[in-house]
């Protein structure tokens, strides 16, 4: 059997959106050269090249319908008359590309018809996820794939991630938080704002020198950290569906889970995606008095009958992050995963971009932290290279491209 499309599953989990899936160009094919295979369900990383041409034109099928992209191929046929439920009203999947697709069902419905299903996993630039059951029934011809019925169905997370992030109250002085209409707003103010809690080179030092002190000498010379006020601000990257819901609390351990919220917790609900906040005093990096903020997770709906809920999904201390990690161990950091956010007009921020920048060799003057013209074109270029717009604007996504890779 030839295959539908080339690679097109592939292409797809890497560019994502529906403009690249506009651009694919479908050969003709023809369906009767060999017979239909039959895949052993698994559940993720079925090879690309092992999916049959059948699999492989249902499921572009099934993607061009809930991107609502352009130019459906002329080889895919959603039959009229068929029930097809491919659109989810409260959920705009443009923005989101494939990171995976499982295959759990592909069988044989009498002589000539299939049934196709499992889950589609997505992913957005600031790495929220979510996820949709489908379904489909459909038969082969000679020429085209006929899809008679077609169906998603979003699925609640069992252990969504959450992050979290302490931003200074007093950066919200003078801040038109009204102007923040959905998730990305709030989570870019909150990355911009927030305390760095990865700890200088100095800070290590002296973390090391305290560890190796005897109790006794602690409690003489004990290490006074000043409280503050923050506001806590704990973002779900996973889409909570329905009545499911997440609490927030303040403990002196990590493993308490909180079945209601602190009374004095902001809930905000951008489409699934959940923002909670709450304001505290607390001592950043007091190493003798730790304060964990546990985020606890409850899904509603029919998990209620399982045992184990709510669950603690997330615990968060106020001591920055001493863990170590050996040289040949790659973890991705803190700006490549968008949980800082640099400001070009302060000269730190502004030497990791050039620093950065010249490294990919846009830019060849000296890194001195001021982002002049020099820094803006180099920027620009670097934005057209990677196909994020015609300009120098610095935004979210055109850091986390730009340190992919780099650790940091």
């Amino acid at each position: 059997m030839r295959m539908l499309v080339s690679f097109l599953l592939l292409i797809f989990l890497f560019l994502g959106g529906c403009a690249q899936l506009s651009q694919i160009n479908f050969p003709t094919i023809g369906f009767n050269n060999a017979p239909i295979e039959q895949i052993i369900p698994q559940r993720v990383n079925v090879p690309q090249e092992e999916l049959a041409a059948d699999v492989k034109a249902v499921l572009a099928g099934l993607i061009y319908q809930m991107y609502m992209a352009p130019g459906m191929p002329k080889e895919i046929v959603f039959v009229s008359g068929g029930e097809h439920q491919l659109y989810d009203p409260t959920f705009d999947y443009s923005g989101f590309a494939i990171r995976n697709i499982d295959i759990v069902t592909h069988e044989m419905i009498g002589n000539d018809r299939v049934r196709l299903g499992g889950v589609i996993h997505f992913e957005d630039p600031v790495y929220r996820r979510t996820a949709v059951r489908y379904l489909a029934r459909y038969q082969v011809t000679r020429d085209r794939v006929l899809i008679e019925e077609s169906s998603i169905n979003p699925i609640q997370p069992t252990f969504p991630k959450i992050v979290t992030f302490y931003v200074p109250e007093e950066a919200f002085t003078g801040v038109n938080t009204r102007s923040f209409n959905d998730f990305y707003s709030w989570y870019t103010f909150a990355a911009q704002n927030a305390v760095n809690m990865d700890p200088t080179a100095a800070e290590v030092a002296e973390r090391q020198r305290w560890e190796q002190m005897s109790m006794i000498d602690k409690i003489r010379n004990p290490r006074v950290v000043s409280p503050s006020r923050y506001i806590v601000m704990v973002f779900s990257l996973d889409r909570i569906l329905g009545n499911g819901s997440l609490n927030i609390n303040f403990a002196d351990s990590s493993r308490s889970c909180p079945t209601t919220s602190h009374e004095s917790v902001t809930m905000i609900d951008d489409r699934g995606w959940k923002i909670g906040m709450v304001g505290a005093e607390l001592a950043i990096d007091d190493w003798s008095n730790q304060v964990f903020i546990n985020v606890g997770y409850a899904p509603g709906g029919d998990f209620r009958l399982f045992s184990g809920y709510p669950m603690l999904v997330g615990s968060f201390t106020t001591t920055k992050n001493y863990t170590s990690v050996s040289d040949s161990e790659y973890t991705a950091g803190p700006l490549e995963k968008g949980q800082r956010f640099l400001n070009p007009r302060q000269r730190d921020d502004a030497r990791l971009i050039q620093r950065r920048l010249s490294e990919f060799g846009f830019y060849r003057m000296e890194v001195d932290g001021l982002f002049g013209p020099g820094s803006l074109s180099a920027l620009q270029a670097f934005k057209q290279r990677k196909g994020l717009g015609d300009n120098a604007n610095w935004d979210m996504m055109t850091q986390m491209e730009l340190f992919a890779g780099s650790g940091l």
